[in-house]
């Protein structure tokens, strides 16, 4: 406490916050806070001088900070995994499109091209980082590579977290420690031809060959209302239950580890002499020895055996009886259900069998609709965009074919489970006709019409009638 003089020229005591450190040392909490705003401050000041000189675009949040809220939360992990897999995991197929006529070279074309977009990813790897880097950052790119003819010849994908828009629109630079590369934006120039930019400066530079000029990206991102240029992930409104997680994990971490709070406490009642162990040992050592030893692994449920001396007792008392985890449990389940809500995503769909009453099932269909409606398919539409009416028709010259990803019809097989069952309990279907439908075998017994009665005469209305 220290003593401050106010207007009135009255003392009073005022309470000081003080810091202890891992190592012992203990500091006043605002020298760590003046030590702390001049560290980011500093931070700061060099990024933007950076950002600025080369008219680059600030993000709305840092996308180191998305990275490590992805890896320290099992279930945002999950969530974005699942989704690129359900997005672009599942298979894809190339189809003519709607009015336009076939063209055999240029389907052989798009598909000697999907099969080996580049040396490093597959076509299905590629799309899933793409989806997943976008669930992480809130921004997903591919990197396109022209041949000579301007025609393109790889596309590659790019990680956005080192990526950077500029503010004109027409360009982007990667960084990575002091080393900067350019692109130019995809097809900005006239008849879809790129800009010609000298990948050491993003300078336009006329005349340069088609190997040394910068490479294209395509910058896909959700509106974002605080940015024009990045959108944001997902987790954003629930980093506040990832850190709160994270608390939790530490708080558990440090009790497991005791820090110095004695787990028992051990009343010796009597008077305990030396030697009263048949090899002339103490007690009072081994009872002392052997709660020490009781950490090892090996000592888990061990028995201690011990002689007590007439008129003497033992008697052990824990400190703590209850489960210190088990106070977190409710908070634990309401974290992950924020972000499962964020990500719209079914809990079952991420290995997290959480039952929701009778209703159970209609909610499972509900759930599974409103994730394949909000979720998956936009993102589909999407990323069948990018390649249907920018690479294959702009950068491949086939603009009578387009993508086509594969479904998610858990939503399909849900409901029509649902349906049928109520059928069934209606008296509408039989059981060999659901095994039918579903391309089973028949099984005897089972094409008999059943109905679920559950109404039971419990008694008559024994009331007067007027």
């Amino acid at each position: 406490m220290s003593e401050v003089e106010d207007s009135s020229g009255q003392t009073t005591r005022k309470a000081r916050a003080f810091v202890v450190s891992t190592d012992g040392q203990i500091s006043p909490l605002a020298d760590l806070e003046k030590a702390e705003i001049q560290k980011r401050d500093q931070q700061l000041a060099d990024e933007n001088k950076w950002i600025g000189s080369d008219k680059l675009a600030t993000r709305p949040y840092p996308a180191s900070s998305f990275y490590f809220l992805w890896e320290s939360n099992v279930m945002v992990w999950r969530c974005t995994k699942q989704i690129a897999t359900d997005v672009a995991g599942l298979g894809h197929t190339i189809k003519l499109r709607e009015d336009m006529p076939e063209d055999q070279a240029q389907y052989e074309k798009i598909t000697a091209f999907i099969k080996r977009p580049n040396p490093r990813m597959s076509f299905r790897r590629m799309n899933k980082a793409f989806i997943l880097d976008h669930g992480i950052t809130g921004n997903a790119a591919f990197q396109v590579v022209r041949s000579q003819d301007n025609k393109i010849s790889e596309v590659f994908h790019m990680p956005s977290g080192d990526l950077w828009a500029h503010t004109e629109g027409e360009k982007f630079c990667q960084k990575k420690g002091i080393n900067k590369v350019w692109f130019a934006r995809y097809a900005m120039g006239e008849d879809g031809i790129p800009l010609i930019l000298n990948p050491a400066n993003g300078e336009e530079q006329t005349g340069l060959d088609i190997k040394a000029r910068a490479n294209e990206i395509i910058f896909y991102h959700d509106y974002f209302p605080k940015s024009r240029w990045y959108g944001v992930p997902n987790m954003l409104p629930t980093s506040g239950d990832i850190v709160t997680g994270l608390g939790i994990r530490d708080y558990n971490l440090a009790f497991f580890t005791n820090s110095g709070i004695p787990a028992y406490i051990v009343h010796l009642t009597g008077e305990w002499e030396d030697g009263t162990e048949e090899d002339g040992t103490d007690s009072i050592s081994v009872i002392r020895d052997y709660m020490k030893s009781l950490k090892a692994a090996e000592k888990s449920h061990a028995t201690l055996v011990v002689d007590i001396p007439e008129g003497c007792d033992i008697k052990v008392e824990p400190v703590g009886v209850k489960v210190e985890d088990g106070s977190f449990k409710i908070l634990k389940t309401m974290i992950a259900q924020d972000i499962l809500i964020a990500y719209a995503m079914p809990p079952f769909r991420v290995a997290w069998p959480v039952r929701v009453g009778s209703l159970d099932g209609n909610i499972a269909a509900e759930m599974i609709t409103t994730y394949i409606n909000g979720v998956v398919e936009p993102l589909q539409c999407d990323l069948e965009e990018i390649w249907s009416d920018q690479i294959f028709d702009i950068g491949l010259q086939c603009p009578n074919y387009e993508l086509a990803f594969k479904n998610l019809d858990i939503r399909d097989e849900v409901i029509e489970h649902e349906e049928d069952s109520q059928r069934i309990k209606d008296g509408t279907m039989t059981r060999n006709q659901y095994r039918e439908k579903r391309g089973e075998e028949t099984a005897p017994g089972l094409d008999s019409y059943t109905m679920d009665v559950t109404l039971v005469t419990i008694g008559e209305d024994d009331l007067d009638e007027d």
